[in-house]
C-alpha cells in the first residue's frame, strides 16, 4: 500500500514537469522603459536636456533630465500606435523617479498619459503629485482611458507643478527616470506588435538601349560602291530571379510544420500522463478494496 502511494506521488511529480509551461503575456506598451538600451525613443519635452546615465533604480541605465524651464520639461514617449490597437479601457502605468542633487528640496511629480484627437479634442489621464525626493519615489495609476473622435496622437510624459514657484525654478529640478511602464488591463489577445517594413527587391539591372549613329553618304564617283553592312546583335542576358514570395512560403510551410510537431508531441505527452494517471488510480482502488475485504475476513 505505502509503495504504490509513493509510485502515485511519483507519477505525479512527472507529469507535472512534463507538461508544457507558457510564459506570462507581455502587454508593455513602452520600449525601452528601463532605459538599457541606448535609443532615441524617449524625448525630450520643450527645452529640457535628456540623457542616459548609470544612476539606476535598477539594471545599469537610467535616463536624466536636466536644464528644466517648464513643468512639463521631462520626458515622454509617443505610444499612439500602442493605444490605437488596445483602444479605450482601462490601464496602468507607472515610472520611478528621484532628484539628481541630494541637496534639493522635494518637489511634486505625476505621471501622464495625453491623448489628441481631431476636432481639437484633447484628454489627459494623470497619476496624483507625489512628493519626489533623492531618493527613489515610485508614482503609479490607474485610470479609464477614453477618447470620442479619431485618435491622432497619444503620449507618456512625466509632470510638475505649475504656480508661482515657476518663477523661481523651484519646480524644475534636475531628474533622473527609471523603470517606466504602461500596460491594459484585463486583455488577453494577442500583444500589439509594431508594422515590419520590407526591404526593397533589387531591380535587375537593363542594359541601355543603343543607338545607332546616322550614316551619312560619301560623294558617288563614277564607280559607285556600297559599303557593306555589318549587323551586330548583343547578347542576350538570362537572369534567374527567385521568387521571394516563394522562399516566404516555403519559411511558413517549415514554421508551420515545426508548431504541429510541437503540438503532436505535447499531446502525446499529456495523454500518456493521463493514462498513467488513470492506471495508478485504477490500482490503488483495487488494493484499498482488496485490504477491507481482508480485514472482514480476519
Amino acid at each position: 500500500m505505502k509503495k504504490l502511494a509513493l509510485l502515485l506521488c511519483a507519477l505525479l511529480l512527472i507529469s507535472a514537469l512534463c507538461l508544457p509551461t507558457y510564459a506570462e503575456t507581455d502587454y508593455e506598451m513602452l520600449e525601452n522603459g528601463d532605459f538599457e538600451e541606448y535609443s532615441a525613443t524617449w524625448q525630450k519635452y520643450y527645452m529640457a536636456t535628456v540623457d542616459y546615465c548609470d544612476q539606476a533604480h535598477s539594471g545599469s541605465s537610467a535616463l536624466s533630465i536636466t536644464h528644466r524651464q517648464h513643468s512639463t520639461d521631462i520626458a515622454r514617449q509617443y505610444i499612439t500606435d500602442e493605444l490605437e490597437y488596445y483602444g479605450p479601457g482601462e490601464y496602468e502605468f507607472s515610472a520611478w523617479v528621484r532628484l539628481a542633487d541630494p541637496t534639493d528640496q522635494p518637489i511634486a511629480i505625476c505621471v501622464a498619459i495625453g491623448v489628441y484627437c481631431e476636432q481639437d479634442k484633447d484628454y489627459w489621464f494623470t497619476s496624483n503629485f507625489v512628493n519626489v525626493t533623492s531618493e527613489w519615489t515610485y508614482i503609479s495609476a490607474k485610470r479609464y482611458i477614453s477618447w470620442e473622435t479619431e485618435l491622432e496622437t497619444a503620449e507618456f510624459y512625466l509632470v510638475s507643478p505649475m504656480n508661482g514657484d515657476e518663477d523661481t525654478g523651484k519646480n524644475f529640478r534636475d531628474l533622473i527616470l527609471d523603470d517606466c511602464s504602461m500596460k491594459p488591463v484585463g486583455f488577453t489577445g494577442e500583444p500589439y506588435a509594431p508594422p515590419t517594413t520590407e526591404a526593397p527587391t533589387t531591380v535587375p539591372e537593363t542594359e541601355a538601349p543603343t543607338t545607332e549613329a546616322p550614316t551619312t553618304q560619301a560623294p558617288t564617283t563614277s564607280a559607285e560602291t556600297d559599303a557593306p553592312t555589318v549587323e551586330t546583335t548583343a547578347p542576350e542576358q538570362e537572369t534567374d530571379h527567385q521568387n521571394p514570395d516563394s522562399e516566404q512560403d516555403n519559411a511558413n510551410t517549415q514554421s508551420g510544420n515545426q508548431i504541429s510537431t510541437q503540438t503532436i508531441v505535447i499531446t502525446c505527452t499529456m495523454v500518456a500522463v493521463a493514462l498513467i494517471l488513470l492506471a495508478a488510480g485504477i490500482a490503488l482502488t483495487v488494493s484499498f478494496v482488496r485490504g477491507k475485504r481482508n480485514e472482514a475476513g480476519k
